[in-house]
């Protein structure tokens, strides 16, 4: 299979003391599906340099790894790159703000697609355009990352209830997070990253639907707090960055 990635940077290529790294994740998935990485596209075209290196001429790295990146090209344009590399399938790694012109050009394209979470932080008008976009190309196989469905105890909790034909009627949820680790500043600054209720609730909103089936979205009510306001406060954050923007 013809792959390529869509974004250069912590996501798709890893960083010290992040869980994220869909390169390294597909390099070992390589001998069970035969794959073949086509194409890197960022606007950053430095860095996509940097990591392809990496990848080919990097401390202890077996020529099976490397292998599957010997014909990988950079590209500063997503066009170009379905274009020229023609691939199958994209990984898609980049900050919310950037969804939504990246995946329109792909399922126009028919290229299945990983798209790392949240989709979007744009207007809802937006997402619901893809979201008739990719219902009207069923052909393309669309996958996102919200992890937390994949994990054995999510899998427990789908058998039990099945298995007991029981129907959730209450979830009760809580998010911890070590924030003064999350150094990136894109994730502090509301206007990319969406905060945090677009980067991590968003988890729980997919939990839900997937223990309990779809929702009707008049029914959905939200109380919610500013970086401002007392309650929100937070005790520490990583030095150089401002709650919240």
């Amino acid at each position: 299979m013809r792959v390529a990635f869509v974004g250069a940077g912590r996501v798709n290529f890893g960083w010290s003391g992040d869980p994220w790294d869909h390169a390294t994740r597909l390099e070992n998935i390589n001998p069970l599906i035969p794959l073949q990485v086509v194409g890197i596209f960022d606007k950053n075209t430095e860095l996509a340099h940097q990591v392809l290196k990496q990848r080919l001429e990097g401390t202890n790295r077996s020529e099976t790894q490397r292998s599957i990146w010997k014909d990988a090209k950079i590209f500063s344009s997503l066009e170009a790159m379905i274009k020229e590399a023609k691939p199958e399938a994209v990984w898609i790694g980049v900050p919310p703000a950037a969804h939504g012109e990246i995946e329109k050009l792909c399922v126009s394209a028919g290229i299945h697609m990983f798209i790392e979470k949240p989709i979007s932080c744009g207007t809802p008008e937006t997402v619901e355009q893809i979201h008739k976009m990719l219902h009207s190309n069923p052909k393309v196989v669309v996958s996102v990352g919200y992890m937390l469905r994949y994990s054995k105890a999510v899998d427990y909790i789908k058998d039990f209830l099945s298995s007991r034909h029981l129907m959730p009627t209450s979830i009760m949820a809580r998010y911890n997070t070590a924030y003064p680790s999350i150094g990136s500043k894109m994730w502090w600054d509301q206007r990319t990253s969406g905060g945090p209720i677009i980067e991590q609730a968003t988890h729980f909103c997919d939990l839900l639907r997937y223990f309990g089936g779809e929702y009707d979205p008049k029914t959905v009510q939200a109380i919610s707090v500013m970086s401002n306001e007392p309650v929100g406060l937070l005790s520490n954050v990583p030095e150089g960055t401002s709650p919240f923007l």
